[in-house]
């Protein structure tokens, strides 16, 4: 569900979050906090 929701999410906004460098940020914290926390493994 969390995937989907994330993948419509990136579809609609793309090019102007993939320009927005606190958008990066915030992704790439999201994402780590996904893989130190296994039970929450939306992937």
């Amino acid at each position: 569900m969390m995937k989907g929701a994330l993948q419509a999410y990136h579809d609609t906004f793309q090019e102007d979050l993939f320009q927005n460098q606190a958008y990066q940020y915030a992704l790439a914290r999201y994402l780590l906090h996904i893989q130190q926390n296994k039970k929450w493994n939306y992937w």
